[in-house]
């Protein structure tokens, strides 16, 4: 929460539309923030990541000169150009430090790894995840604890809690939507490794800053961000036009059922 300064305080607001988070406030319906202020955290889950991430001028003037094709802009621009900025400012809190609840699990580099695609990886399981093994509460109450808001994790129909065995199936479904190379595949190869981090997954209260989600623009921090890249496209398109101005990939449209997320 910001405490000082023209912005302290800000109200998060209530959804007046169709979509919310579960406790009714404007943000996106897999983020479990309870807060009602505008929420910065500028860490994902305890970890850190350096300011040599923070966009530049490099990154720009790559971005500018090196993508001919209207679709290589549009997804390059996505990362290294603009992306940090949300990823730095929003980031998670109640997921307490990662390196303690995944000790005896996953090594540092791993935990570091799964930190950084945080980013992704709890809304890609809202959007695209088999929702007869993943699924996130519509409704969690104002006055319950943060920590009993949270993913829920089926096996057969049956709810599995922290100390259960999770499937095979679920556990594919799960990483079929990370990156695979977020970790050495082989650390898997345990069943027990396999269950003892998704007993974690599974159980936390995964709660972003609005920069993280789709309710970034109610941060202020947002606009000095997204009028940038629209300058950038004017000017790339004055100092090296593109080459190819056709959209015709269709592989990354989400045809989710939950596309609002």
């Amino acid at each position: 929460t910001i405490e000082r300064g023209r912005f302290a305080f800000q109200d998060a607001g209530l959804s007046r539309a169709s979509v919310s988070n579960p406790y009714g406030l404007l943000r996106s319906p897999w983020n479990m923030n309870k807060s009602p202020w505008l929420t910065r955290v500028h860490k994902l889950a305890g970890t850190s990541f350096p300011l040599t991430w923070w966009p530049s001028c490099a990154s720009h003037h790559s971005l500018t000169h090196t993508s001919t094709t209207l679709i290589n802009y549009t997804k390059t621009s996505l990362y290294a150009p603009h992306g940090p900025v949300h990823t730095m400012v929003g980031g998670y809190y109640m997921s307490g430090d990662l390196l303690d609840r995944f000790r005896g699990i996953l090594d540092e580099a791993a935990i570091g790894k799964f930190a950084e695609y945080l980013v992704q990886t709890p809304k890609t399981l809202y959007r695209n995840g088999d929702a007869s093994t993943v699924r996130f509460p519509e409704y969690c109450s104002a006055d319950s604890e943060q920590t009993s808001c949270h993913m829920i994790c089926y096996e057969d129909e049956t709810e599995i809690k922290e100390g259960h065995n999770y499937s095979g199936s679920l556990f594919t479904t799960i990483k079929r939507w990370m990156n695979d190379d977020f970790l050495d595949g082989d650390v898997f190869d345990d069943k027990t490794v396999q269950d003892a981090f998704l007993a974690v997954l599974c159980t936390t209260p995964w709660a972003a800053g609005e920069q993280l989600e789709s309710g970034s623009p109610a941060d202020p921090s947002f606009w000095p961000i997204h009028p940038t890249m629209d300058r950038l496209l004017q000017y790339k398109r004055l100092a090296r036009p593109f080459l190819d101005l056709t959209w015709n990939n269709t592989d990354d449209v989400c045809q989710s059922e939950h596309s609002d997320g």
